[in-house]
């Protein structure tokens, strides 16, 4: 809600054309639509959950940083075997880093 509300308060009070940040995918995935409403720029960095880019992007949204799944792409390619557990925090950026991990592990 936070992230949201600043987010709201710098396009429409301040004036601002592009935002920076944030660290939370939580709050990124927050932010998604309030870029869309007033139609600016948000830059995404460093928060990676998939669906900053994924289902919950929109044109105003660009992301500086790697994604979930390009960490769990780059972590499958080095496993030759045995079994994985995933262990994450149970917010946005968790959950999307277990199902791209997951899903790494699949395609590799």
């Amino acid at each position: 809600d936070l992230g949201r509300t600043l987010l709201a308060e710098a396009y429409g009070d301040d004036k601002v054309d592009i935002a920076v940040g944030t660290s939370s995918s939580g709050s990124a995935i927050a932010m998604l639509p309030v870029a869309l409403e007033y139609k600016k720029v948000l830059i995404v960095e460093p928060a990676v959950a998939d669906a900053i880019t994924g289902d919950k992007w929109n044109r105003y949204i660009f992301r500086t940083s790697r994604s979930s799944m390009q960490d769990g792409l780059a972590a499958a390619s080095t496993l030759k075997g045995g079994s994985v557990a995933f262990l994450a925090q149970d917010y946005a950026f968790g959950r999307d880093a277990i199902k791209a991990g997951k899903d790494a592990l699949k395609a590799t």
